[in-house]
């Protein structure tokens, strides 16, 4: 999907964001893999149109994996927080949210996101 509109992109995001976390849980690689790129397209679009902030909002809903990627986009904008949510979904989450979230806190006080 060519994104035109803030708003499909935000949509798209958040409609990605929860079926690649189901993906991941079923273990359908295939179906996640193709939803973390429309999350890519999704952030790399609210970037450049200067709306990444929009995604704000999904730190705080309750599915882990919309949180997580939430975070990763924001992180450099609301590190405390971010680091804050991503922290808490790695302290109560046992699977591969838990691992996630950690990997993410890693990734970036290492410098790479």
């Amino acid at each position: 999907m060519v994104l035109r509109k803030v708003d499909d992109a935000v949509e798209q995001f958040k409609k990605n964001c929860i079926k690649q976390g189901q993906a991941l849980e079923a273990g359908n690689y295939k179906v996640g893999n193709k939803s973390a790129k429309s999350i890519y397209e999704s952030i790399v679009f609210l970037k450049a149109n200067h709306q990444i902030d929009l995604l704000k909002p999904f730190l705080f809903e309750r599915n882990e994996n919309l949180r997580i990627w939430s975070a990763r986009a924001l992180i450099h904008s609301y590190s405390s927080l971010c680091l804050k949510v991503l922290q808490d979904i790695a302290n109560t989450s046992e699977g591969i949210h838990g691992l996630d979230a950690e990997m993410v806190i890693s990734e970036y006080k290492n410098g790479n996101i």
